[in-house]
């Protein structure tokens, strides 16, 4: 899909991004006046086509996994029975050596999105019914990625945030590793601010992990007890790599959390009590 949209040289905070351990980069400043301007958009969208002539649709998708879905997934899921939901996630799973994390991994979660959606216009079902849920209602929060995490502005923003009804909040460390101990006092600041800001609601401040990221954590902080929720509704068999060292204290949030491939991928930290939710992202866990 094409288009144009408009957009405003603004909300361009950085988050902690593995690649800083070579150069972080400077302190984001948001500008204070930052004119409107239209430029072109586009998005990647995956359709399926039954042979009756039923279409679903999955996106938008990453650009990463569209070689892939071309390559080798299409070739394989024509023809194929939809509602062999099992057989086919775990065929695709088992298709490379590579297919168990990356790309190829994306691409799956891709294809078994729409397979999905799929089924669900086959049977005549919204999918949360298919995967078993009775709720009409769910809790959401409101992602912050991209607001400013200066002194002032990330209070104000988290303040409109709660005033506009939202009852929890993410918000996205901007500081790594590479920044030492400054960048952990940095990141604390953050919470403590955001804290004090909305009060008792509850905040929630994520980072990308990786090996090392252990060590960015708030001293003092109490052990966390196991905890078995993870947010990927299947269990993928763990990959052959070495694992990260374990933490002896959650990051500083009240909901530490870990961007992961699969549901094994954040099995290691639970099992280390490094953190109390594990946030499998569909597009990225295998569906």
């Amino acid at each position: 899909m094409e288009g144009r949209r408009e957009v405003r040289e603004a909300h361009r905070q950085h988050q902690a991004n593995p690649s800083h351990l070579w150069s972080p980069p400077a302190e984001y400043h948001e500008p204070e006046d930052a004119p409107a301007r239209v430029v072109p958009a586009s998005a990647i969208y995956l359709k399926l086509r039954t042979q009756g002539g039923l279409e679903a649709l999955y996106g938008p998708i990453d650009h990463e996994a569209v070689p892939v879905l071309q390559r080798d997934l299409a070739s394989f899921l024509a023809g194929r029975d939809p509602l062999a939901v099992e057989a086919l996630w775990d065929q695709m799973y088992r298709s490379n050596r590579h297919a168990r994390a990356g790309h190829f991994m994306m691409a799956t979660s891709a294809a078994d999105n729409a397979l999905w959606d799929l089924r669900g216009r086959l049977l005549g079902l919204p999918v949360f019914r298919l995967l078993g849920g009775a709720r009409a209602r769910v809790p959401v929060y409101a992602s912050c990625l991209g607001f400013s995490l200066e002194p002032g502005k990330a209070e104000e923003k988290a303040r409109a945030l709660q005033a506009e009804g939202w009852r929890a909040q993410k918000w996205f460390l901007a500081h790594g590793p590479a920044e030492g101990r400054e960048g952990l006092v940095k990141n604390v600041d953050l919470v403590r601010r955001l804290r004090a800001a909305v009060a008792r609601a509850p905040t929630s401040c994520s980072t990308r992990t990786w090996a090392g990221t252990c060590r960015t954590r708030s001293p003092g902080r109490r052990r966390p007890s196991p905890s078995t929720r993870a947010g990927s509704r299947r269990r993928s068999r763990p990959t052959a790599s070495r694992a990260s060292p374990p933490c002896a204290r959650p990051p500083p949030s009240r909901w530490p959390r870990a961007s992961t491939s699969t549901a094994a991928g954040g099995e290691r930290y639970l099992q280390a009590r490094a953190l109390q939710v594990v946030q499998a992202d569909p597009e990225w866990c295998g569906g």
